[in-house]
């Protein structure tokens, strides 16, 4: 295309010597033939430019639908910048095409998985929700835990009254464990939690023992058939059921102060970034931890 460009130009001069030579040989004098030479230059600058314009080949423009959550408002040292990375795998996962393509309600090896819960029975009884007791936010040095439920966007356009009944349960598991651990309750950012705990060792059974209860909870059957939330087995052992959550678990000092619209404590500083991009870093279902823990 530059090149095209160049012997545009080039011939454009020598055209337009040309016409400005033979208006001088005719006789006009040179105002005449600097205002010719100008104008001839300026159409040929302009028909260069718009065909060249035309020429040059048009960008193809893709509109994605990202699943990512909005990052949280707030100041910049505090979790605000926290911003999944894995939520644009959820797009490529496939329908499931036919009744065969659901997953079956057993393991491998026969023994028979939690029964999926009715969905009239549960949108029309009250279910209670959870409420954790109150403890002291932890200060000093703190262990972080973020979670975040995988696909939950995707999983909210296509159930949304069955995810309603999910996230009822998925909140329930979290704050009955943490309560356990004496965790405290930073804020949710969307469907997630920012946690923190005294010690990385409550931080790490707190983990541990809420992905093993997420397998055994009473998923809604749409959400079961669904392939983000289909079980998995490996191994003869069940790997995946129902809502996978991600979680990150980092150590570090911050700086504490007191939300003046909750009321409740809040964090800033670098490790609260740190703890938050570890756990954007896991998929579904997986316990990332820093080397400071």
């Amino acid at each position: 295309m530059s090149v095209l460009a160049a012997g545009f130009v080039l011939f454009s001069s020598v055209l337009t010597g040309g016409g400005v030579f033979a208006v001088s040989q005719a006789g006009a004098g040179l105002e005449v033939s600097l205002a010719v030479w100008l104008g001839v230059s300026l159409l040929l600058s302009l028909a260069a430019y718009f065909g060249l314009k035309a020429m040059r080949p048009k960008p193809e423009i893709r509109y994605v639908t990202s699943d990512a959550e909005d990052p949280t408002p707030g100041r910049p040292s505090s979790a605000s910048k926290y911003k999944p990375s894995n939520q644009s795998q959820c797009m490529m996962l496939p329908e499931p095409s036919s009744q065969t393509d659901q997953p079956e309600d057993t393991d491998d090896v026969g023994t028979p998985l939690p029964e999926p819960v009715e969905e009239d029975k549960l949108i029309d009884e009250e279910e209670d929700v959870f409420t954790p007791t109150t403890v002291d936010a932890p200060r000093g040095e703190v262990t972080f835990v973020f979670t975040d439920i995988e696909c939950s966007s995707v999983l909210w356009r296509k159930h949304p009254d069955e995810m309603r009944i999910a996230m009822r349960l998925h909140n329930n598991v979290i704050r009955k464990t943490y309560s356990m651990y004496k965790g405290y309750e930073v804020k949710t950012i969307g469907d997630a939690f920012m946690l923190t705990f005294n010690t990385p060792a409550n931080a790490l059974l707190f983990c541990i023992e809420t992905q093993l209860k997420l397998l055994e909870q009473e998923w809604p059957a749409a959400i079961l058939n669904d392939p983000i939330c289909a079980a998995i087995h490996k191994s003869d052992q069940l790997i995946f059921r129902g809502m996978r959550v991600r979680m990150g678990v980092h150590t570090g000092d911050v700086s504490v102060e007191v939300d003046p619209v909750s009321g409740r404590s809040d964090y800033y500083g670098h490790t609260v970034n740190v703890a938050a991009r570890i756990e954007s870093a896991g998929t579904g279902g997986s316990i990332v931890v820093s080397q400071s823990v």
